[in-house]
């Protein structure tokens, strides 16, 4: 069957399922055609596999991304687990059968790029695979920028030392730091040949992309057009005296109480990330200085968190001997001896 026919099809044999998954679609980055190109890669993957069932398959991708909106209200939603339920309780709702719900519902929270939750079946596999490779190429590039303009998050950001980082080791969202965490990554994630092929044809653009953006951004911060940079960070105390020793001027605020532990707290976050990228001793030196400064701010003295930590380590042990539970069975709580 040719590739308008099925579409044809979808239209004639699928008209509610289209219309329910139109009145979802409700963000540029995640539209309607979004929607037509993952079922249209998802089709032409089926033909390469040969076994997939082409009705699951469709609803699958016409109602892979109905639960996006939920998650921009609502940022701790997973859109693929929210939108999985959803699908379900919307088809049980139109008449079909619990078999077929449920293998749409499992296909639907597999596609996420982001989770543990591996897809098992054939269509759920073609699905993610289909999903990604609009994420790869020139559409990947298009539609991250999109949505990092929908969720106000910026293109880049400033390392310390004022230069534009490349994403690499970022804490905070980027584009530049969504390339390196997810899109730089994808083209090893295919389920399909078909699927991994055609990310591969793709994959130079984005490289190009991201190389030329990266060398444009960093020509803007040449020594010469270093005259303000903005941190927005926690710092240490002796910070603002070694700037004005290099001839800058700091501008530092003092924080209240309760915005001073927030700052403490992405500080500790920042810190683990660091440490996590080099696991230097000069990292874990500064994780011990960020925790010691909320257990002062909260309160505690360092010999009161040492004394508390003694304990601790008397009552339940330390990590000295290396042990790593697997697993802990369950019995009837009587001794056989």
């Amino acid at each position: 069957m040719v590739e308008g026919e099925r579409v044809m099809r979808i239209r004639t044999e699928y008209p509610e399922v289209e219309e329910y998954m139109l009145s979802c679609m409700t963000d540029s980055a995640h539209d309607r055609e979004h929607v037509y190109r993952v079922l249209h890669y998802a089709l032409d993957i089926a033909k390469h596999e040969g076994s997939a069932n082409d009705v699951i398959l469709i609803v699958a991708c016409l109602l892979h991304d109905i639960g996006r909106e939920e998650q921009y209200s609502d940022p701790t939603v997973d859109h693929a687990l929210y939108g999985a339920e959803k699908a379900y309780a919307w088809l049980k709702a139109n008449g079909y059968d619990e078999g077929f719900s449920i293998t749409v519902m499992n296909c639907i929270q597999t596609h996420r790029f982001r989770s543990d939750n591996q897809p098992q079946s054939i269509e759920a596999k073609i699905l993610f695979d289909a999903d990604k490779l609009d994420v790869c190429g020139a559409m990947g590039i298009a539609r991250s920028l999109l949505y990092k303009a929908k969720v106000d998050e910026p293109l880049y950001t400033l390392t310390e030392k004022g230069d534009v980082s490349d994403g690499t080791n970022d804490v905070e969202p980027s584009f530049f730091q969504e390339y390196k965490f997810k899109l730089e990554k994808l083209y090893g994630q295919f389920y399909t040949k078909r699927g991994s092929d055609l990310a591969r044809s793709r994959k130079a653009t984005a490289e190009n992309y991201y190389k030329a953006l990266l060398s444009e951004a960093n020509s803007c911060y040449s020594d010469e057009m270093k005259s303000e940079m903005i941190y927005n960070k926690l710092i240490r105390d002796n910070i603002p005296d070694i700037i004005k020793a290099d001839g800058r001027v700091p501008v530092v605020t003092v924080l209240s109480d309760d915005k001073y532990i927030n700052a403490l707290n992405t500080k500790l976050q920042e810190e683990v990330n660091e440490y996590l990228a080099d696991n230097s001793l000069d990292e874990i030196c500064d994780m011990l200085d960020v925790v010691y400064a909320i257990a002062n701010a909260k309160g505690f003295s360092i010999k009161e968190v040492e004394t508390h930590r003694s304990n601790k380590n008397m009552r339940n042990g330390a990590f000295e001997k290396k042990l790593f539970l697997e697993k802990v069975h369950v019995g009837d709580g009587r001794n056989d001896n």
